[in-house]
């Protein structure tokens, strides 16, 4: 009887560690099979973009340039998006041309913004999140280049290419504030020629996309 019994333990001893050892290594293996994704906070795919916003000319010459205007665009995917974009402008003298006017006595030609019509092509290579006035929130940032017409007082059409950089914070899953600086250059028509204008324009907006919400889908 003892040496049944001895026997049986042995037995035991041998086949427990071997049933723990296959235990862990199915466990491993079907744990290498779960994959976890982070789910992106908003998604900009197959969704219409638009932005009212304001604008005003950091490098004024002989006139100050303020304007406002909108955007519309749509997101291709998560990193690209084109649209149209329209802004008018209100141009009143800067400092400099009211000197060369009371030091010289001289009205030089003064090229005034009417409007602007841009086509854009759009990057975004930046996505985040971060703190922004005092809220966890998530944004991103684009770089962007384009071409259109500009209407002057001197030029009815002028060709104009405009680059830049912008990004947004999101505020809600539709809506976000958004940021550009940009350099828009356009051809003006002068007595003397034609000259190549550089307009560094800074605009401020808030972005609305429709539609407002978005679903998620996962791999089956």
């Amino acid at each position: 009887m003892r040496k049944q019994l001895f026997i049986l333990l042995m037995v035991v001893g041998v086949l427990l560690p071997l049933q723990a050892k296959a235990q862990d290594a199915f466990e491993e293996e079907y744990h290498k099979n779960i994959k976890v994704y982070q789910l992106k906070p908003i998604l900009e795919r197959n969704r219409v973009e638009i932005i009212p916003f304001g604008a005003f000319c950091v490098n004024p010459n002989m006139m100050n340039h303020i304007g406002y205007g909108g955007f519309l665009g749509f997101h291709f995917n998560e990193a690209i998006f084109a649209g149209v974009q329209y802004t008018k402008f209100y141009s009143f003298p800067s400092f400099t041309k009211d000197q060369v006017k009371d030091l010289y006595s001289l009205f030089p030609e003064r090229s005034e913004l009417d409007y602007n019509v841009t086509a854009r092509f759009a990057w975004t290579p930046f996505f985040a999140k971060g703190n922004f006035l005092g809220m966890l929130t998530y944004w991103d940032a684009f770089i962007f280049g384009g071409g259109g017409i500009t209407r002057t007082k001197l030029s009815d059409f002028a060709g104009t290419g405009e680059f830049g950089v912008g990004g947004r914070f999101f505020i809600t899953k539709g809506i976000a504030l958004t940021f550009e600086f940009s350099d828009m250059l356009y051809a003006e028509s002068f007595r003397d020629g034609t000259s190549v204008l550089h307009n560094v324009m800074v605009r401020g907006g808030l972005s609305v996309f429709l539609p407002y919400g978005f679903s998620y889908r996962s791999e089956k």
